[in-house]
């Protein structure tokens, strides 16, 4: 229960994003903009990614090694495309999973500089 109680932000993303993978295809909506989809994949899991590692980073005042972390999102990313087969009106695409990717490692990329540029700010103001 410890463990949902300092990953309930992490845990409420990836609630979000299968509920918005595993959505039905008839039942999303057309906004006519060419693969706008890819950047909504590339949104989704860099914001998955950035809720995991500030929480972790929160609870434990320093970043995972961060191939275990990347290993796991990436897991994550591609079984979410797998899923896909068995939704309705849906199907598995290597471009997303792409997508998924590169949100994942520019997630990655951006956490490790604001956490060197402003941790320790932010661990100073946690203990006050």
């Amino acid at each position: 229960m410890d463990l949902v109680k300092k990953y309930k932000i992490t845990i409420l993303a990836v609630i979000l994003i299968l509920g918005a993978i595993l959505m039905p295809g008839d039942d999303i909506p057309s906004v006519g903009i060419p693969n706008i989809d890819k950047v909504i994949h590339l949104g989704m899991f860099g914001f998955l990614t950035v809720c995991f590692l500030g929480e972790y980073f929160w609870n434990n005042k320093n970043l995972p090694k961060l191939l275990i972390p990347w290993i796991a999102l990436e897991g994550f990313a591609g079984s979410t495309e797998i899923m896909q087969l068995f939704a309705s009106g849906r199907g598995c695409d290597i471009k997303d999973f792409i997508a998924d990717s590169i949100g994942i490692l520019l997630a990655i990329i951006v956490m490790r500089w604001m956490i060197n540029k402003y941790g320790s700010k932010v661990l100073q103001h946690k203990k006050s």
